[in-house]
């Protein structure tokens, strides 16, 4: 099924985040599919890499692409900054709660039945 609607979760983030919007673009993506996890994709445009990460409990689900990063890379570097980010206080404008409460209502906004 086609992936539609995108919400972008660290638009506001700042320097001081695990992953800043100046650096990497962390979005949710609805597709309506029953076969496919709750999840986040990260993108760090400067060293060309794409992940997906399971929204209950941090972990990597998915490479997309690995940039210039090594294909047997497990990214724990930056599954080590989404266990961070998913605690922090979301900076996403009228939300309230944690990255990973935010992560979690976008997919469920994005993928409702």
């Amino acid at each position: 099924m086609k992936e539609t609607e995108i919400a972008k979760l660290n638009f506001k983030d700042n320097d001081l985040s695990e992953f800043p919007s100046n650096t990497y673009r962390v979005w949710v993506q609805g597709e309506n599919s029953p076969y496919k996890p709750p999840r986040i994709h990260i993108k760090c445009n400067q060293e060309g890499w794409e992940i997906k990460v399971l929204i209950e409990n941090g972990k990597l689900w998915q490479v997309e692409q690995y940039g210039r990063r090594n294909r047997q890379d497990n990214f724990a570097d930056i599954i080590k900054l989404v266990q961070a980010w998913f605690a922090k206080p979301t900076a996403m404008t009228g939300r309230i709660g944690t990255n990973q409460e935010a992560a979690q209502n976008e997919w469920d906004a994005c993928n409702a039945e």
